[in-house]
């Protein structure tokens, strides 16, 4: 038996359109997020780490690595909520980067891999492309997380308002 994941095999496995479409919405929706609702945002960021996980790893192995990140990533991102942990956000944050990162790492190799450029390629290229902006944005997130006052033209305020809600 191949390494593949051919079992349950769908369209949808292994196809970047519904996490090209989670971190669109994202990025859609997060100015929204800043005035209605801070669970929104968490809500985006889960269904883009659940997409992640469903949709980017073909292989069992990848599966299962992208599992054991983005299980516990989850986990930690509603548990600071609910709980009201601080701390945990930067958890949340270090395992959604470092799952974001093997996704991406798994989609290059597909898109290298490629024998020829057609709709899956872009797509994966769009995704790449998205995914990395969500990461560097994730950074951003953390460094004011850490330190209000880190990035010049966020008022001391404002960066204190956004720690309570890192995602």
């Amino acid at each position: 038996m191949t390494d593949t994941v051919s079992g349950h095999r769908s369209r949808w496995l292994g196809n970047p359109r519904i996490l090209f479409a989670a971190l669109l919405l994202r990025m859609i929706l997060q100015p929204l997020s800043d005035t209605t609702a801070a669970p929104l945002n968490r809500l985006l960021l889960s269904f883009t780490v659940a997409a992640a996980v469903y949709v980017s790893c073909t292989t069992l192995r990848d599966q299962r690595i992208a599992l054991i990140l983005g299980i516990p990533a989850l986990v930690a991102i509603w548990w600071a909520r609910l709980g009201e942990i601080e701390s945990l956000n930067l958890v949340a944050f270090g395992l959604v980067v470092l799952l974001f990162m093997f996704i991406l790492a798994q989609m290059l190799m597909r898109i290298v891999k490629a024998e020829s450029v057609d709709g899956d390629t872009l797509f994966l290229a769009a995704t790449c492309f998205l995914l990395i902006g969500t990461t560097w944005a994730l950074f951003y997130h953390a460094i004011v997380f850490m330190d209000p006052t880190a990035i010049s033209g966020i008022s001391e305020a404002t960066g204190i308002a956004m720690r309570s809600d890192l995602y």
